[in-house]
């Protein structure tokens, strides 16, 4: 990502190309079953495990090879790009719906693995008083706006945009159609859509693409339940559940004009926090089921310890169980929070100005020649100067002048 914004999109793809192959390796391994990391999981915690990456962290590098492509100049593998991107969105779909069949191997790994712990491991899951807690440690999941289907509009709107832009308008209507259904009122992507199907072809236009601040990321809270014991009292055992605390926009809006007076103002188009929420909902109950299976485990180990060998050995077992409570809170944290578009007509000239907070305006020149350009602008926090870049889109019907 860094390289990216520093505009070495050569270096920025190679390494999302390692990225990518990472990823590979870790479907593959998914698809050949992994019975050893779930009892890895289980005996210690999810952050024992290689980070196999997210379904919208996938769709996500794609999407920036994409646009890393089109600044080159390297229309066709952009193409093969936003492509894969959408392949990806459909994967995900894939994935969820099997994810029941997951989680009772999961279930069936953990009878497995515990023995005589498994009625332990039942006994909690089905207490009643469970849901309740479950039920308020995610209740601020509500404020996240969620999209169907595991579709992010963004990552639609640019291929769709792109599609456009290079005279493949049957591409790129389906792309527009859904961007524009899912972004609520945003008009730019209405107005792309309603274009594209009626077969304009722009010209002199500028499209820009901003990515706002930094997404929620996941974080670690404590939390009490209550493990069922046979001949024991109810044991109240600390354990750790992820939640995802609040991404943060940069800036209010970003402003774009150009000599005359002419301007724009970005309004939002897609939420990468509700993007990020979505597949997060998907996976809670495989993950709270995960973790309330540990701490069972945990708690019976360090029940019998104590019981069958003295209190320093049920120490011991506290101990243990105390040191490997953690959640895994891994994921790319350099996302945006928000994306934003917006739409100017061009014209004749060679310049606009950006207009990014209380910061100083940013003049930025265009190709001497051009038919269409996309601005596209990052900033990650308050008072730091955001970076961009230009893509350029020429007819390569039109003859050189």
């Amino acid at each position: 990502t860094m390289e990216r914004l520093l505009k070495d999109y050569h270096a920025s793809n190679d390494y999302f190309d390692r990225a990518e192959d990472a990823l590979r390796y870790f479907d593959q391994r998914s698809l050949l079953g992994r019975g050893h990391d779930t009892s890895k999981a289980l005996i210690f915690n999810d952050s024992a495990l290689p980070y196999p990456g997210r379904h919208y962290e996938r769709v996500m590098v794609n999407t920036y090879k994409a646009l890393n492509f089109a600044a080159l100049g390297d229309a066709q593998n952009a193409r093969v790009e936003f492509n894969r991107a959408t392949t990806r969105q459909n994967e995900a779909k894939a994935f969820f719906v099997a994810e029941t069949q997951r989680l009772e191997e999961e279930q069936a790994a953990r009878v497995r693995l515990s023995g005589t712990g498994s009625d332990v491991v039942e006994a909690t899951l089905n207490n009643p008083e469970l849901d309740g807690i479950i039920t308020g440690h995610y209740k601020n999941l509500e404020n996240f706006k969620v999209y169907r289907d595991f579709i992010n509009p963004y990552a639609n709107f640019c291929a769709g945009l792109f599609f456009w832009l290079e005279g493949d308008n049957a591409k790129a209507v389906d792309l527009l159609k859904e961007a524009s259904a899912m972004s609520g009122n945003n008009r730019v992507a209405g107005e792309a859509f309603t274009r594209v199907a009626r077969g304009d072809h722009p010209s002199r236009e500028m499209w820009i693409l901003f990515e706002n601040g930094l997404a929620p990321r996941r974080r670690e809270a404590r939390v009490d339940i209550p493990v069922l014991l046979q001949g024991a009292d109810i044991i109240y055992a600390g354990t750790a559940f992820a939640n995802l605390a609040e991404g943060q926009n940069a800036l209010d809006r970003l402003r774009v004009s150009i000599p005359g007076g002419k301007e724009t103002e970005t309004a939002p188009l897609a939420s990468m926090a509700g993007v990020i929420a979505q597949e997060f909902k998907k996976e809670m109950p495989a993950m709270v089921a995960r973790e309330v299976s540990r701490v069972a485990l945990k708690t019976y180990f360090q029940y019998q310890m104590n019981k069958n060998y003295g209190f320093l050995a049920g120490l011991a077992g506290a101990l243990y169980q105390a040191s490997t409570t953690a959640v895994d809170t891994r994921s790319w944290s350099s996302l945006p929070n928000e994306f934003e578009a917006g739409h100017l007509l061009v014209g004749g000239h060679t310049q606009v100005t950006l207009h990014a907070g209380g910061g100083d305006p940013v003049t930025i020149n265009l190709p001497s020649r051009f038919d269409n350009v996309i601005l596209y602008v990052r900033a990650v926090a308050e008072g730091v100067p955001p970076a961009y870049n230009i893509i350029v889109f020429n007819d390569k019907n039109k003859p050189e002048e």
